[in-house]
C-alpha cells in the first residue's frame, strides 16, 4: 500500500485515493461484498453494553414483580370468595 501511495503520478492527475489503493491491492470494488454481491453491506450488530444489559435485567425484574403482584391479587380475590362461600354455608347449617 505504501508503495502505491509513493508512486509518482503523471502531471495533472490526482494520486490514488485510499479506496483505489484497496481496490488495486485487494482486487475488490466499492459496493461489492464477497459472498454477498453488490449493494448495501449488512449492518454490524454491536454487542450489548454493560449499561444496556443492566437496564434489561432491571426491566425483567420489574416485569417479574408485576406478574407476582397480579398473582397475589388473584389469590387474595379467590380467598375472599372462598371465605364468603364458607360463611354462607356456615349460616345455612346454623
Amino acid at each position: 500500500m505504501l508503495e502505491l501511495q509513493s508512486r509518482l503520478t503523471p502531471k495533472g492527475t490526482k494520486p490514488l485515493s485510499r479506496d483505489e489503493i484497496y481496490e488495486t491491492v485487494l482486487d475488490r470494488r466499492l459496493g461489492y461484498s464477497k459472498g454477498l454481491g453488490w449493494g448495501l453491506k449488512p449492518k454490524v450488530h454491536k454487542k450489548a453494553s454493560a449499561s444496556s444489559s443492566s437496564t434489561s435485567c432491571s426491566l425483567l425484574a420489574v416485569h417479574g414483580k408485576l406478574q407476582l403482584r397480579d398473582a397475589l391479587d388473584q389469590t387474595l380475590q379467590w380467598i375472599e370468595e372462598q371465605t364468603r362461600e364458607h360463611d354462607a354455608l356456615a349460616s345455612e347449617v346454623e
